[in-house]
């Protein structure tokens, strides 16, 4: 039977989560349609023989890939290779899907003939456990129709909510980067270039767990681990920077629009670090590297954060630490 959608399953030491992930994966009407692709990647507890069994008991529709630690973007890199789906979706070992929006998606993938299909999808809050539901696409977005490419730049680009066809994700030219968090913009945006159109369904099926303390998202991880945000980020504008001449200007706004995302989040990082005087050192050397690498992205996108970091460009980051410290005292909400 031919495979309508590989699911890209990435999972790290996620005996907790893993039945969960894959249990709403199965047992709908679709799940033959399915290639299921578990990624171990180096795990030291039980995520493999947990895997293992599921391959086992579903041998045409699970199968595993073990391998040693590399980090998401390894296990994206090594599942795109064996996908044999006409469509390809990742999924992380700690969320879920929501099984009627994903028999609706694959029904819609054997119907539609597009590059990219973009969903809503749940975010799920583990303090309240709440779904709050996030629409990628404005108002103006017809549902169910084909757009053509010049219309993307109107859609936020997520990776919860997008599902490529997988000879396009095939065709990328870059890799993901591997052994770095925060690469899911890296899995967004790199196959880009070679998408025609998209459609846009209104019904989610992703959801996405937040507020667990263990991840990568969370605030004094992001602080933590600073530097791979900061090295996506450089590798994010300096795909800009290689591409941008061959885009098309859809593409391009679509693309820079979520690095300038991404850039905000760095500023917005250093910002929240206690050690104020490391914090300004680190911002001071960011804002000059990205002031030499790129005008239009260190101009930024017209937020009113921005209206924040061009006062410190002009006062020369004079005052950064006292309103770092200003923000943190008075715990300003600072969204990342």
């Amino acid at each position: 039977m031919e495979k309508v959608l590989s699911i890209s399953v990435a999972a790290y030491n996620s005996e907790k989560y893993l039945k969960n992930c894959i249990e709403s994966l199965l047992n709908s009407s679709i799940s033959n349609l399915l290639d299921i692709i578990i990624v171990n990647d180096g795990s030291t507890d039980e995520t493999l023989n947990i895997a293992r069994n599921y391959e086992k008991q579903y041998p045409d529709i699970i199968r595993v890939i073990n391998k040693k630690n590399g980090g998401h973007g390894s296990t994206i890199n090594a599942s795109i290779e064996y996908a044999i789906g006409k469509y390809y979706k990742v999924l992380d070992s700690d969320d879920w899907v929501d099984r009627d929006g994903l028999e609706k998606l694959v029904n819609a993938l054997i119907s539609y003939e597009v590059d990219v299909v973009f969903n809503p999808f749940y975010m799920f809050h583990v303090d309240s456990s709440e779904n709050e539901l996030i629409i990628p696409y404005p108002n103006r977005i017809l549902i169910n129709r084909i757009y053509q490419k010049n219309h993307i730049d109107t859609i936020e680009l997520y990776m919860h909510a997008i599902t490529f066809k997988t000879s396009i994700v095939k065709q990328m030219s870059e890799k993901i980067d591997e052994n770095c968090f925060y690469v899911d913009v890296e899995y967004v945006l790199f196959p880009l270039e070679n998408v025609k159109n998209f459609v846009c369904l209104d019904f989610p099926v992703y959801v996405y767990q937040i507020g667990n303390l263990e991840q990568s998202v969370d605030k004094n991880n992001y602080i933590k681990r600073r530097e791979q945000h900061l090295r996506v980020v450089k590798r994010l504008v300096s795909f800009y920077n290689k591409k941008q001449s061959k885009l098309d200007e859809t593409i391009k706004i679509a693309i820079s629009n979520r690095i300038n995302h991404a850039v905000l989040k760095q500023y917005k990082i250093f910002l929240l670090m206690e050690n104020s005087t490391e914090s300004k050192c680190e911002i001071i050397d960011f804002d000059r590297w990205l002031y030499y690498k790129n005008q239009m992205i260190y101009k930024g996108a017209n937020t009113k954060f921005i209206i924040f970091i061009y006062f410190n460009r002009i006062t020369g980051f004079t005052f950064w630490g006292l309103l770092s410290w200003i923000i943190r005292k008075l715990r300003f909400k600072i969204v990342i």
